[in-house]
């Protein structure tokens, strides 16, 4: 029953948010009464916990795999990792993000931020570092990859028409002035 709660409990917070989910709505999907959800939980923060900790580790192996890849260029590898955070991860970035800041404990945020930096940030922070990977000088790694999540958030919702991810990568890897003098 355990893995069945976080399976539910993760397509409904991934398409609703943490606030727009209760134990409720898990209990009723799985044809359950509530107090059998909390036999196994303490509450609706923890499931949200695990469900964040399942889905990191997946996240992270599946990052890894693509950063280590030595036929592909750095763009196809950002492509590649956004694109299976798109096809893995149905949820607008920006909600989780909130509901990380907001809707749980300081204790619980702290931690859901340490697997943020290890299993997201980390496998792209290690493709800047590389040394094949010349980023301008005074810019770390750290930073450019925040930067990068900023501008692909939008890419990654997977309600939104359009994709041109592979624009705004090429976008964000070589700038928007072409000619530097008419700065």
């Amino acid at each position: 029953m355990y893995e069945q709660i976080l399976k539910v409990a993760e397509s409904l917070f991934m398409q609703q948010g943490y606030h727009g989910t209760s134990t409720r709505q898990i209990a009723d999907a799985l044809g359950i009464k509530q107090p059998n959800i909390y036999y196994h939980f303490k509450g609706k923060e923890a499931i949200y916990f695990e469900v964040m900790v399942n889905l990191s580790d997946e996240v992270s192996v599946n990052l890894w795999r693509i950063a280590e890849d030595p036929d592909m260029t750095l763009a196809q590898k950002l492509y590649e990792m956004f694109a299976f955070l798109k096809r893995r991860h149905p949820v607008n970035f920006y909600m989780m993000m909130n509901d990380i800041q907001h809707s749980v404990s300081e204790e619980t945020a702290f931690k859901l931020y340490q697997l943020w930096k290890e299993n997201y940030q980390k496998p792209i922070v290690s493709l800047f570092q590389s040394r094949d990977t010349k980023i301008r000088s005074g810019v770390s790694p750290e930073f450019a990859t925040s930067q990068l999540f900023i501008l692909l958030a939008a890419h990654l919702d997977v309600n939104q028409g359009h994709d041109q991810m592979d624009a705004a990568i090429d976008l964000f890897l070589h700038g928007l002035i072409n000619d530097h003098s008419d700065i």
